[in-house]
């Protein structure tokens, strides 16, 4: 265990919620280990971690959380497997992909998520001047395509990883415009094949100097890197993440399915304090997001200016929050639908019947240790049952909505899904 320091302004701000907090907890958990080290990345998706460690709710239950920000998604992913990490934040791709066999085979399982995609699309200022309303079409970007082609070039957009949230969510939206944006398989690990415009992978700190160098034509990243563009006057944000594709998260947190059966209690206590942490990011709309911002713009968190994770904070809240409308939650419609976007950019290179993308979904999704952490605290008063879902808590009430796409994802079907894409592996003119 580290050793004990004096009080910091962190520890002093969090002091009260402490207190009161004490004053009407429930029984507490037992965890199995009194030191957790998590994996994380600097995105707005951390804050629920972040602000769970910073007011002391994991050591209500006798928890010290270590938040180690990653190089990088990949080197999250490995460390969780050689155990070099007791849990990681991850996208749900790369536990997907472990279940069903592509790359390192692993079980890991997911009892909570991050909440929806918070991701933008950012484009140099003069491009995205050609974009207008909240939800626009790709399609000033073939002028851009053209250019570059004109010029024997091809325009790249970054993303944090090729299977991340977003990049699945770009490639559909570049693609509704008839711009493609290229697939993978064997033959290319980057699914490049036949890109108008590639999706190259960049570090998100990166992402704004790569823009003003004029590397990128345009990225996708979580904020606060999108509004660190804009600070900086080097770009703007033309579509949100979430009017791509509503509800899907962004990230989840993850844990190896042995670590998880072997620590019960310490899973139930992590979960706790990330629900609790949600909770009070959005509660009153918003009033706590002064002194989150002030929290998470420490070095060792998201290291941004407190301005622009206040207005980040507050974009959130405006498009769903952290805790509302079960964020946190992991259903399984969210899980099929990004098995079918790999699928649909040759991630997956094998046609699949309808049922192996529920099976595998399934299979990392732990629902359970959801609703047993719900229980607990709608029984000490923190929560009211209305906030979360139902006992059949797989499926979501409504259909996810797709850009472009009136009648939505129908998670039952994701081959009919993939079959209506005109540009995808399975679709009409796929050769």
């Amino acid at each position: 265990m580290t050793a004990h320091r004096g009080p910091t302004r962190r520890s002093l701000l969090a002091a009260p919620a402490l207190l009161l907090a004490r004053s009407a907890r429930a029984r507490p958990l037992s965890p199995e280990k009194d030191v957790v080290r998590l994996g994380v990345a600097k995105r707005l998706d951390l804050a629920p971690l972040a602000l769970a460690a910073d007011l002391r709710f994991f050591e209500e239950n006798d928890l010290q959380v270590i938040l180690e920000p990653q190089a990088s998604w990949k080197t999250a992913f490995d460390r969780l497997l050689t155990g070099d990490l007791d849990a990681a934040q991850l996208y749900p791709a790369q536990l997907l992909a472990a279940a069903a066999g592509i790359g390192p085979a692993a079980a890991l399982v997911t009892p909570a998520t991050f909440g929806p995609d918070r991701t933008a699309v950012v484009l140099p200022r003069a491009d995205a001047a050609l974009f207008a309303g909240d939800a626009p079409e790709a399609t000033p970007l073939r002028a851009i395509v053209d250019r570059a082609a004109a010029s024997g070039k091809r325009p790249s957009l970054g993303v944090a990883a090729i299977a991340s949230t977003e990049a699945l969510a770009v490639r559909a939206w570049l693609a509704a415009a008839g711009i493609h944006p290229g697939w993978g398989g064997r033959a290319s690990s980057a699914a490049d094949v036949d890109a108008e415009i590639a999706i190259s992978v960049v570090p998100p700190p990166q992402m704004p100097a790569t823009l003003e160098e004029g590397a990128l034509a345009g990225f996708v990243a979580a904020e606060p890197w999108p509004r660190i563009a804009e600070a900086r006057g080097l770009g703007r944000a033309v579509i949100a993440g979430s009017a791509i594709v509503d509800c899907v998260p962004g990230s989840v947190l993850a844990f190896s399915a042995a670590w998880a059966e072997a620590h019960p209690q310490t899973v139930e206590a992590l979960v706790e304090g990330l629900l609790r942490a949600a909770r009070w990011l959005d509660a009153d709309d918003g009033r706590n997001h002064a002194e989150a911002a002030h929290l998470l713009s420490a070095s060792d968190r998201l290291g941004a200016d407190e301005a622009i994770i206040a207005a980040s904070l507050a974009a959130a809240r405006s498009a769903g929050g952290f805790f509302s409308d079960f964020a946190t939650h992991p259903f399984r419609d969210d899980a099929v639908w990004t098995l079918a976007e790999m699928r649909r950019w040759g991630l997956i290179e094998e046609t699949r019947d309808d049922a192996w993308y529920d099976r595998i979904a399934a299979s990392v999704l732990r629902p359970e240790i959801h609703r047993a952490v719900a229980g607990r605290l709608i029984e000490a008063g923190r929560a009211r049952p209305e906030e979360f879902p139902g006992r059949d808590d797989v499926r979501r009430a409504t259909p996810l909505r797709l850009f472009a796409s009136p009648a939505g994802f129908d998670p039952r079907r994701p081959n009919a899904h993939l079959a209506a894409c005109a540009i995808g592996r399975d679709g009409p003119g796929t050769p």
